[in-house]
Order: C-alpha cells, then sequence, then structure tokens
C-alpha cells in the first residue's frame, strides 16, 4: 500500500504524462532525480542514489510509493517487472514496516503469484491489527478467486427466484454467477450450507428502473463540497466485523481509529499512528492526503439506477445503485442520497469484501491536529 494513500481515498484523475509523473513521484519522495530516457530504471536509479537520503526510512518509503505507483497507477505507466525489486527492498530496509509487506502482496499478486501474494496480505493483516483491512481484504479475496480454493468450493450454493431455484456456476470462493428472466419485484434467496453458512433474502426494486445519473453526478458534487464530516464504517465478512470511525478536514487531514484499538492521523504530510490508546505515536513522513475524498471514484462508475428510498437518520433520501469494474471484476455500490446532495449512507460489495459506511456531521466542528 502506498504509504499516506488509504485505498478508499484515492480520486481517479486523467493519466499524467510519462514526465509529469516522474516529477511527481521524484517530488514526493524528496529526491529530485535527473529526467530519465528510454524505459524509467527506477531500481537502479534509486539504488545508486541511496546515500544522497538522511535516513533509511525515506529510501524505504520512496520505494515502497514507487513500487505502488507502479502496480496500481495508469496501465501505460505500470512495470511489474520493476516494482517486485522495489517493494523488497522496501522492507528489507524497514523489515518491521506491514504496510510494505502489503504493497509486496500486491505486487505478487499482479505477477500472478498468488500462494506469496496471500502469504504477505495475510502477515501484514496479522502485524497491522486491521489497520489496512479493507484493502488487504479485498486482495487476499482476489487471490483465493484466482487459486480457486478447493476448500471453499465445497459450500453448497442454492439461489431462487419467488421460490423457484435458479442454476448457477461458482466464480470463485466468494461468488456465484446466475441468470434469469425478471420483471421487477421479485424475492430473491440465496442460501449456503455448510459451516458458516446462511441464508440471505433481497426484494428487486420495480422495473424498468428509471436513471440515476443525475442523483449520483449531484451527489458527488455535493460532497466535494463539504470542509469536514464523519464517517462510521463497517467492514465485512467476517464473524466480528471490522468497524473504524473516521473524521476528515480539508484540504489534507484524516484521523481513524479501529475499534480494536489503532488510531491513525494525517496532518499534511505527516503520519501519525499507534497500537493503542497508551501506546507511543510513530511519527513518520508521508505525502498528503486530498480531502475530501470518495471512495466511489475509484473508476467510472457505469450503469447508475434509482432503487426507491427510505429514512436515515430520520432524514427521506433516494437510493441509487451503480458498479464500477476493477481488475476485471464488478464492484456493486448503492448511495443513500438527502434533498441537499449529501450522502448519508454508502455500501460497496465486492467479492469477499463488504463495506458499509454511515455518513454524519457534515461541515461540523471537527478539528485535526497533529497529537505530538
Amino acid at each position: 500500500m502506498r504509504e499516506g494513500a488509504e485505498p478508499k481515498a484515492r480520486r481517479t484523475s486523467k493519466a499524467p504524462s510519462r514526465a509529469s509523473f516522474h516529477r511527481r513521484l521524484t517530488s514526493l519522495t524528496g529526491l529530485l532525480l535527473p529526467q530519465p530516457k528510454g524505459a524509467v530504471h527506477w531500481h537502479r536509479l534509486l539504488t545508486t542514489a541511496a546515500d544522497r537520503w538522511s535516513t533509511r526510512n525515506k529510501l524505504a518509503q520512496a520505494c515502497n510509493n514507487i513500487a505502488w505507483q507502479m502496480v496500481t497507477g495508469p496501465a501505460q505507466e505500470r512495470d511489474l517487472a520493476q516494482a517486485l525489486p522495489l517493494a523488497e527492498k522496501a522492507l528489507v530496509l524497514r523489515p518491521e514496516e506491514p504496510m510494505y509487506r502489503s504493497t509486496l502482496g500486491v505486487v505478487y499478486y499482479r505477477l500472478e503469484r498468488y500462494g506469496p501474494a496471500v502469504e504477505a496480505l495475510e502477515r501484514s493483516l496479522r502485524e497491522t491489527q486491521g489497520d489496512s483491512a479493507g484493502h488487504d481484504l479485498f486482495v487476499l479475496a482476489m487471490c483465493h478467486a484466482r487459486r480457486g480454493e478447493a476448500a471453499a468450493a465445497k459450500d453448497v450454493i442454492t439461489v431462487s427466484l419467488n421460490g423457484q431455484k435458479i442454476a448457477g456456476t461458482r466464480c470463485g470462493p466468494t461468488c456465484y454467477d446466475a441468470s434469469a428472466a425478471v420483471s421487477g419485484g421479485e424475492t430473491v434467496r440465496v442460501d449456503v450450507a455448510g459451516a458458516g453458512g446462511g441464508t440471505a433474502t433481497f426484494g428487486l426494486p420495480t422495473l424498468p428502473a428509471a436513471d440515476g445519473s443525475q442523483l449520483l453526478q449531484m451527489a458527488t458534487e455535493r460532497m466535494r463540497q463539504l470542509h469536514a464530516f464523519r464517517i462510521t464504517e463497517t467492514l465485512g465478512p467476517a464473524r466480528i466485523p471490522l468497524i473504524t470511525d473516521y473524521q476528515l478536514e480539508a484540504p489534507d487531514r484524516l484521523k481513524y481509529m479501529l475499534a480494536t484499538g489503532p488510531e491513525t492521523v494525517f496532518v499534511g504530510a505527516t503520519r501519525y499512528s499507534r497500537d493503542g490508546p497508551t501506546d507511543p505515536w510513530k511519527v513518520e513522513s508521508t505525502s498528503p492526503i486530498q480531502v475530501p475524498t470518495l471512495f466511489w471514484e475509484q473508476e467510472s462508475s457505469q450503469g447508475p439506477k434509482l432503487a426507491g428510498s427510505d429514512q436515515i437518520d430520520g432524514v427521506q433520501t433516494q437510493i441509487v445503485t451503480f458498479f464500477e469494474v476493477l481488475d476485471g471484476g464488478p464492484i456493486w455500490f448503492r448511495l443513500w442520497v438527502d434533498g441537499q446532495g449529501l450522502v448519508r449512507r454508502a455500501e460497496m460489495r465486492a467479492p469477499g469484501h463488504f463495506m458499509d459506511q454511515h455518513y454524519f456531521d457534515f461541515d461540523g466542528p471537527i478539528s485535526i491536529s497533529a497529537p505530538v
């Protein structure tokens, strides 16, 4: 994971040119490298320039951040062959930093080395006590799906539409694909047998659903105008879901605390973190985050539709649904939007990754400062 940029806090922008991409990365790491000719030989340049850093920490951070960009940035800027030695070098320099292990796991995933990827991501989860769980769990689920874990395939899944079973096929440990003709208003039931199984039932909206593009655009623009707000996030699936409280203050301040104890604060180009309320703070330099950022802006939104209405915190809202495509698979979203365009609730559903967010204290008295 790129230090200082949580997955849900990234905003997709126009792909930069090779020159602007290079300048941005060199500015990020604080080292002005000469403009390379031809291919970007990051590993060679960073290695030979190591003596120009005052500490191993800065070199490790640079290696990690550039490796992250090389596997998650625009397609024309990706370089898996160069990303692997950079991610490995970051861990050699700072083996105690689990965030760098998370980056290594993503590099292995992109290289289709799923076994080492699972090992790195699971260790990252253990060492961070869930600090990067939203990201690590998602990539772990993708690794297992690619591997086609036999154990997960033993669960028996039955899908029914108005009581009639629908034939389907498994598309991964946390994915099942079934097709049926629907007219709207039907009830869908999903039964999963075996240990940890259960039943989920939901109703389909009236069809055809009205276009939701205008509501989604209004909500996105209104949320971008906020100076401050709070989020309570519940992440699963898990026997004990991971709950995180976020406070965000424009333009570059973020504070979040996991229910398990860890706490992190971003103030400009500095990251503060600690494992629990009585532990000392660890201070690190990082790249500033951008607030507000909206987790549904990772990729282009597709097929926005209106899906009814509901009350959230006593406020009437309209529901808009849409999906995005990431790593070749769909991610589904639902937003509950009030009359002012404020998102009161948001859901994201992806294979092995269920995230619910409750938004509140819009432009409230939130002040985030350095804890030390």
